[in-house]
């Protein structure tokens, strides 16, 4: 016996005005989304073996720049430990443009306010995470290769509670 296909007009799905409506404005938001929302241009985690960042040891981000004529944010997130014994971390903070150094500056890494509470957005039982804003709204005078240097510059030789540094370079809105 032989075998019969039997096909079948492909049905169309009528949506309802509510559905119709959904699907619209699901477009639309997702459109304003990639439009405004903030573009991410770099993002790199360094992470500092065993928890001990040296006086010695210099955290090294370098990144690329291909539009002048935008702004940006630039932030540095710090992962410590709960148990740090400190309210921040200062830092011998360089930054180069195309192998030339342009600033050396001093900065503090605010971790905790003055009673001791950790300013962190996420805290868990072990470490905390800070996401800090370093430099807002700058432009980058020429187009290539950047770096920025974290050397730590506090009174201790090695620094124990600071896990990782992430650096995150975003348009401005």
């Amino acid at each position: 016996m032989p075998k019969t296909t039997i096909k079948t007009p492909p049905t169309k799905t009528k949506l309802n005005s509510c559905s119709r409506l959904f699907l619209q404005w699901a477009t639309v938001f997702i459109l304003c989304l990639n439009l405004f929302s903030c573009g991410s241009v770099y993002d790199e985690t360094s992470l500092i073996e065993n928890g001990i960042w040296t006086s010695g040891d210099s955290i090294e981000f370098e990144f690329e720049i291909q539009d002048t004529s935008k702004r940006y944010d630039i932030f540095v997130e710090v992962n410590h430990q709960v148990d740090y014994t400190y309210q921040n971390v200062y830092c011998l903070v360089k930054t180069f443009e195309l192998d030339t150094r342009i600033r050396e500056d001093l900065c503090s890494l605010e971790l905790a306010d003055s009673k001791g509470n950790w300013k962190s957005e996420d805290c868990n039982a072990t470490d905390c995470t800070r996401k800090i804003p370093f430099i807002i709204r700058t432009q980058f005078n020429r187009e290539g290769r950047h770096k920025i240097i974290f050397k730590q510059n506090t009174r201790e030789a090695s620094l124990e509670g600071i896990n990782s540094l992430r650096l995150l370079i975003e348009t401005a809105n």
